[in-house]
């Protein structure tokens, strides 16, 4: 099988989890992070199997539901989409996952105790 890159709508996610995720279909994939959904921007729903994950987007600070199917696995298929946009913001993004994915190879514990972006947030 063909492993380099995810069954995209079979994958499920944790909050916490570094994805790569889309708000459209044309959309470049974008560096994120599965994060506690938002009380008060009510879950989209769709038929069949598409379920929807609130993502923390690196780079801009947005917040978004998105669809499964519109997401990847950060470290399977980073290579292939760390350098699929030239934009500033883009490049920004890509140097803050990687910032927060090299810590968690150094810290595996820390992980769990993730629940919300606070920690990288208060960089500015």
């Amino acid at each position: 099988p063909d492993m380099k890159t995810e069954s995209m709508a079979s994958a499920t996610y944790n909050v916490g989890d570094l994805v790569w995720g889309k708000m459209t279909k044309k959309a470049v994939l974008w560096p994120a992070k599965v994060a506690k959904g938002n009380k008060d921007v009510p879950k989209p729903t769709m038929p069949g199997n598409v379920s929807f994950y609130w993502l923390f987007f690196y780079g801009t600070d947005n917040y978004a539901w998105v669809r499964s199917d519109y997401m990847e696995g950060f470290e399977l298929n980073r290579v292939k989409n760390e350098k699929a946009a030239k934009s500033k913001s883009f490049e920004q993004a890509v140097e803050e996952i990687i910032e927060v994915y090299d810590k968690r190879q150094a810290n595996p514990d820390q992980i769990s105790s993730e629940s919300s972006v606070e920690e990288e947030e208060e960089e500015e």
